[in-house]
């Protein structure tokens, strides 16, 4: 396809933190992604669930969603999806088309900010009722952050991109809330005391009461496993509850602020009919919603999990599920990840979960080499040994494990991609 060996040729421009080539765009589409309200998703880890979370309980109470995310795992256009139907070859290629008439030069955008673009018009073109858009890297200079969002989101906030968002969680969490912005309620985990005290302080300077939630209850069924699922459903669920309430005050034609018993009653037989009333509809939305990549189990004779955990605070919640369910089986570790994440810590924190290690290469300059990766392993006490292509190494583990045996694939959403492509 034409349109994706030219959106391939972007990719040396990626992680460009200059939002002016973006309001550039925007400005000369006539402003896309001002055309529909959008609920914007930061944080280190648990943005792609809670993202996935968050269409569901909104597809499910009768809207039109569209739905923004990174990184693609198999397809690029996994990246722009409308009621959870990726946009099609064709879209994608008349969308890029209409961006590309309108830029100063061929090569103005990266690969993120085009389908970043791409997505907003095709939303437009599409008239859906909301937008979920996850942050692509940090926050205040993301591409995405270009948006007037109806509510912002924050997940868990942690150590990740330090060569890009700083060496402290608390520059760290400045960065992420750069997404906040005045008028737009924001829902947050309960963060680290010092994540916690930059969101507070960020509020307090935007004049907006930040809303902090506790994990679901254990007695919730959910359609995507691991204990940390509890703590970002209950981020959607609340993010989705402040935006239809404003959603269908805005459509009966009053303001939130507004009082009187005949506003109460029409919100509240508005918020019924939208099924957000704590009932059956949002149980049902929760149990059903998925999302590939996350402790995704693609077989279970051999049985085989892949989760795209690639830092520490990812590698902690997969070591942790592991230990919960699957203790006292022999796990093979298929490891790669790129070469600017925390592969140490990372190791120290699996190594103890794992009978094996293989360590594989990923495709692109940002990959950590196979060789580096297994010297990490081997430096902190763990034996682990070099594997040829991520899906070489994955068939000839799968073709001698056990039955009391598992395999996992973790360290990178890519290397998880790449195993999948080729299954």
């Amino acid at each position: 396809m034409e349109i994706q060996t030219y959106l391939h040729r972007l990719l040396r421009k990626d992680f460009r933190l200059n939002l002016e080539p973006m309001r550039y765009v925007c400005d000369a589409l006539g402003n896309p992604e001002r055309a529909y309200p959008v609920i914007h998703v930061a944080g280190t880890n648990g943005k792609g669930s809670t993202c996935a979370f968050l269409e569901t309980l909104l597809r499910h109470s009768g809207k039109r969603v569209g739905l923004i995310t990174s990184p693609h795992l198999v397809d690029l256009r996994e990246r722009i999806q409308i009621n959870r139907e990726m946009i099609s070859s064709a879209h994608l290629e008349s969308v890029v088309k209409k961006i590309q008439h309108i830029l100063p030069e061929p090569d103005f955008l990266s690969f993120f900010e085009m389908l970043v673009l791409a997505g907003f018009e095709y939303f437009r073109e599409k008239n859906v009722d909301v937008a979920v858009v996850e942050v692509g890297l940090g926050g205040r200079l993301d591409a995405t952050n270009i948006v007037n969002p109806a509510v912002t989101v924050l997940t868990p906030i942690s150590m990740d991109h330090q060569e890009f968002l700083g060496d402290t969680l608390e520059k760290i969490a400045h960065e992420k809330c750069g997404i906040l912005k005045k008028g737009a309620p924001v829902v947050s985990v309960l963060q680290s005391p010092e994540v916690q005290r930059v969101i507070e302080e960020k509020c307090r300077s935007l004049d907006i009461t930040p809303h902090f939630v506790s994990p679901l209850s254990e007695q919730i069924a959910l359609g995507l496993p691991g204990e940390h699922q509890k703590q970002n459903a209950a981020l959607a669920l609340k993010a989705a509850e402040i935006f239809l309430k404003g959603y269908h005050l805005r459509t009966i034609g009053c303001h939130p602020r507004e009082g009187g018993d005949l506003m109460r009653s029409k919100m509240d037989s508005r918020l019924q009919h939208a099924g957000m009333t704590m009932g059956m509809s949002w149980i049902k939305a929760l149990a059903n919603t998925t999302w590939p990549g996350r402790l995704q189990t693609i077989s279970k004779n051999p049985l085989v999990i892949v989760d795209g955990a690639h830092n520490p605070a990812g590698a902690k919640t997969l070591a942790e599920y592991l230990k919960q369910h699957h203790a006292g089986r022999h796990i093979t570790l298929l490891f790669g990840c790129m070469k600017d994440k925390d592969a140490i810590e990372m190791a120290q924190i699996l190594g103890p979960v794992a009978s094996k290690i293989i360590c594989v290469e990923l495709a692109g300059e940002r990959a950590a080499k196979a060789k580096n990766l297994v010297n990490t392993w081997n430096k902190i006490g763990f034996s682990a040994e070099v594997g040829e292509s991520p899906r070489e190494a994955y068939d000839q583990i799968c073709a001698i494990l056990r039955a009391d045996q598992m395999l996992v694939v973790t360290g990178s959403l890519f290397l998880v991609g790449e195993v999948l492509v080729a299954g």
